[in-house]
């Protein structure tokens, strides 16, 4: 869970801006993509800030490539699912269903079949913190 949760933290505050060229070339990215691109499945625990301040928290399961699903603890009722390359938002509170094609969001880059982070996202810098 650590590996992946440095993983998640270091994509999540690097993206946007490095030159291509030299993020494949990063000792962190190579390392990191090769560790992504060895995990099939796996599943994690998560917490989500929202624009308000408010923390929604929930678990995460991923079986690449192309399958994940995302059910929010209580007291949201939303839940979100890829297949097909379609993204699934269900919430049960409202009774409403929304389907996103999968290429207009970021969850796409985690489903494939071979992860490049010089492809689909853009590395403006890496931060390394401690006890992660």
């Amino acid at each position: 869970m650590s590996i992946i949760r440095l993983f998640f933290i270091g994509i999540l505050g690097v993206c946007f801006s490095m030159n291509e060229t030299n993020a494949s070339k990063d000792p962190f990215i190579v390392k990191a993509e090769n560790y992504l691109n060895g995990l099939r499945t796996w599943s994690a625990i998560f917490k989500q800030k929202q624009p308000d301040g408010a923390e929604l928290t929930g678990k995460l399961w991923v079986k690449r490539p192309g399958l994940l699903r995302l059910d929010y603890d209580e007291p949201s009722q939303s839940k979100l699912y890829i297949h097909d390359g379609w993204v699934v938002q269900r919430d049960d509170r409202l009774d409403e269903t929304a389907f996103i094609p999968i290429d207009r969001t970021p969850a796409g880059f985690f489903l494939d079949e071979k992860i490049h982070m010089n492809k689909k996202v853009k590395i403006a810098g890496i931060k390394k913190e401690k006890n992660l």
